[in-house]
């Protein structure tokens, strides 16, 4: 099913309910696309107002995009959702339809060996990918 895939899109909003409001500067929010050609596509934007801080563009092997589009398509049917973490919303292309996820920024929500493969691969510093890297508290 996932060699149909055209391309991945992840929106992980990393902003908890609890705890101190994150720094006007803060990166809060990232976007990761990931294309079936290989190319990878990231965002990160300030807390404050949405602007965009950083962006980077990766190439790495359409079988390695294609293994990982198999690991995301699997685990996202199982994905869970909690509240007060910062959350993650993904969309699926195929060439006729999407299918819209949600999640939460956890440990141990079943991607994060697909999260720290994407840390690997792309060499993007707090990439917060499905489960964030660091405490949202910070």
């Amino acid at each position: 099913m996932s060699s149909t895939i055209s391309k991945i899109r992840l929106d992980s909003e990393n902003i908890c309910f609890f705890g101190t409001e994150p720094k006007f500067n803060d990166e809060t929010r990232q976007v990761l696309t990931l294309h079936q050609s290989g190319q990878i596509d990231f965002k990160g934007y300030r807390y404050g107002d949405q602007t965009l801080l950083r962006k980077k563009k990766v190439l790495i092997s359409p079988k390695v995009i294609q293994h990982l589009f198999h690991e995301i398509e699997i685990i996202a049917l199982d994905s869970v959702r909690v509240t007060d973490v910062g959350t993650w919303e993904m969309d699926i292309y195929y060439p006729d339809y999407h299918e819209e996820f949600f999640g939460s920024l956890i440990s141990g929500n079943g991607f994060d060996k697909v999260s720290d493969g994407l840390r690997k691969i792309t060499k993007i510093h707090q990439l917060f990918a499905f489960n964030g890297n660091y405490d949202c508290s910070n």
